[in-house]
């Protein structure tokens, strides 16, 4: 006895020190400078306006938002609050994060009888907040953690249905499991098919529930699409389409996000997991590993096919972490269960269980594979992305390019401009997250479909964004090389806009007959004149040949 206290007492005394050091690391938080997150705060204060969670309150709803659960979280707490745009964004990451860790730990001292005799669930504390992907997705304000959190609740239900099997147990596995889906629908088919194929990998005669479950969600989802529908105008959210593969032409920044390299640093992360689940693996386990992992492999294939822009960190990939989780409390639970078999049942299964272990580590920690890997999921899953390049030149007075700002620097610049502009100007942009909710009251184009249905459905077209005449052209990322280039070659262009090459790092055009360009005019050259001292606006207004 005095030994398993001794055991229990160091546990809580490494978990309290690491939640310690993390929060004196990771407080005071500070502003994101994650672009995306952004966006949600934009959708949130038109709603609070009454104009809906629409994009550009005039044309009405847009599903631009994938993540419903999150977009709700941060209406309701910039509804509720004082705190600053940054800190509303942060707050629910931030909390989000450390509330994942309490219904996991929950979880393993709730299921889990041997666990919870050594106090072992306490160990995923200090490797959670001590890792870099958890510091760093609860500062982004994105989702991530929001998902994460919302995937521990639904692991917590799948072993709650597994076993009361109750109509109560059922109700509350669909909730959690819909609530998943709203947060992050990409992982769809964790909802759907975890918790049947985990009930029936327990035991074979209860798949009558898992048909029940299947047939149950599988309604929700079919009313989950009407309502959809009727609220944003589109049955899915529009970065399905726009970030689809081969969406964008010419998209040359695919290989700065490579699925390949997200996966396994992912894994790397879920190593102690992987390792665990490996190791400890019976043949009365290993059913119920099987039926997690499935769903896992599944829905990373389907990872591997999507242009994973700004999924930095395994973005896409973290908030299945408790899915790994809950596969090492099953492996372990069980070898302390039966600690007490003969070595001599389980010397094969012991020799087979070394090699892969060995496997596994070898795969996860060798850059050799990591190389290969990364190389032939660009040379073969997507190819090499076409440059586009405008065969329009332009020219300007100028004997040197203007110097580059940085991405944050050139949006906080972009809203500086704005903040001295009328508020009833348009603007085009691909990077909008953090102007669009500063200036509510502008009508941003964007460029990237992600919030614009008609990009989103019939890709991008210079046509199309000209026929909405923006007063003031912020050049898409030069990674969107065709987009680019269709707007430099558009007649509409060269006749209606002043052109200003690298201006805010990708360059600025303005539309010169808007109705507010004395103003546009007078304030881009003095605020060009701060960002680029000693550089006269004229010089580098371009002319084309």
């Amino acid at each position: 006895m005095k030994r398993m206290t001794i055991i229990q007492i160091t546990l809580s005394g490494v978990a309290i020190c690491s939640l310690i050091l993390y929060c004196k690391i990771n407080l005071p938080i500070h502003e994101t400078q994650f672009d995306d997150a952004y966006m949600f705060l934009r959708y949130a204060k038109h709603w609070l306006s009454g104009t809906g969670f629409s994009w550009n309150p005039t044309e009405g709803p847009a599903y631009g938002i994938t993540s419903v659960s999150h977009l709700l979280a941060v209406t309701a707490v910039r509804a509720l609050t004082n705190l600053p745009d940054p800190l509303v964004l942060i707050t629910i990451s931030f909390f989000a994060g450390l509330a994942s860790i309490v219904v996991l730990t929950m979880m393993g001292f709730v299921f889990f009888k041997q666990l919870r005799r050594y106090w072992a669930p306490l160990l995923i504390i200090p490797y959670m907040v001590l890792g870099p992907l958890f510091s760093y997705h609860s500062k982004t304000g994105m989702e991530t953690t929001l998902s994460l959190l919302f995937n521990s609740v639904f692991a917590f239900a799948v072993l709650y249905f597994t076993e009361r099997r109750s109509k109560t147990s059922l109700v509350l596995c669909l909730v959690t499991a819909y609530i998943s889906f709203l947060t992050r629908p990409d992982i769809g088919l964790y909802c759907l098919l975890l918790p049947p194929l985990f009930i029936i990998a327990a035991d074979l005669r209860h798949w009558r529930q898992g048909l029940l479950y299947v047939g149950s969600f599988a309604m929700l989802l079919c009313v989950d699409l009407l309502l959809k529908k009727v609220m944003f105008g589109d049955f899915l959210p529009l970065p399905f389409f726009s970030k689809s593969a081969g969406f964008y032409r010419g998209y040359l920044g695919s290989y700065k996000f490579n699925a390949a390299h997200e996966t396994i640093t992912f894994l790397r992360e879920s190593l102690p997991y992987l390792f665990v689940m490996v190791t400890l693996v019976s043949r009365s386990t290993l059913s119920r590993l099987a039926a997690i992992l499935l769903p896992i492999v599944l829905t990373f294939g389907y990872y591997a096919t999507v242009m994973q822009i700004m999924g930095f960190f395994a973005r896409y990939y973290y908030p299945s972490l408790p899915f790994f989780i809950l596969g090492a409390f099953i492996a372990t639970n069980s070898y302390l269960e039966d600690r007490f078999i003969t070595p001599s049942s389980q010397s094969n299964l012991r020799f087979s269980k070394a090699f892969i272990a060995v496997l596994v580590l070898f795969v996860l920690t060798s850059p050799l594979v990591e190389a290969v890997s990364t190389e032939v999921w660009q040379k073969w899953l997507i190819a090499e992305p076409i440059r586009f390049k405008a065969l329009k030149h332009y020219t300007t007075h100028a004997t040197e390019r203007l110097p580059i700002i940085g991405g944050w620097r050139a949006i906080t610049e972009v809203d500086s401009l704005l903040r001295r502009l009328p508020p009833k100007i348009s603007i085009a942009s691909s990077e909008y997250g953090y102007i669009g909710s500063q200036h509510p009251d502008v009508a941003i184009i964007d460029l990237v479909g992600l919030n614009d249905r008609h990009i989103a459905h019939q890709g991008f077209s210079a046509n199309y964004l000209f026929s909405r005449k923006p007063d003031i052209i912020w050049f898409p990322h030069p990674d969107y090389s065709y987009e680019t280039k269709e707007i430099l070659e558009s007649k509409a262009f060269v006749e209606n806009y002043d052109f200003y090459p690298d201006a805010y790092d990708y360059g600025l055009a303005v539309l010169k007959c808007s109705n507010g360009i004395a103003q546009i005019n007078e304030v881009l050259e003095d605020e060009f004149s701060r960002i680029y001292p000693g550089c006269v606006i004229f010089d580098y207004r371009a002319k084309y040949y």
